[in-house]
């Protein structure tokens, strides 16, 4: 399935979720490794990876309302581990 011509992608690649985020492509990857994050592993482990625009919209609207994993360090109190 293609989207119609002038339409945005139904799936995008590493680089092109890497250039909407304003990331580097190797944050995209470590994003990926999120499993709250929508995206095809194509031809097994070490494929190549499509992140559904959809999705991946929806994944970014609930990380902006507060809904995604909290940050690292969050919470701590006094610096202490």
């Amino acid at each position: 399935m293609t989207a119609p011509a002038g339409a945005p992608p139904l799936y995008l690649t590493a680089p092109e979720v890497a250039e909407l985020l304003r990331v580097s492509t190797k944050s995209v990857y470590r994003l990926a490794a999120d499993p709250s994050m929508p995206v095809l592993r194509l031809g097994g482990r070490g494929g190549a990876l499509r992140f559904p625009r959809i999705g991946l919209e929806a994944w970014l609207r609930a990380r902006e309302q507060g809904a995604g994993r909290p940050r690292r360090g969050a919470g701590r109190r006094g610096g202490a581990p």
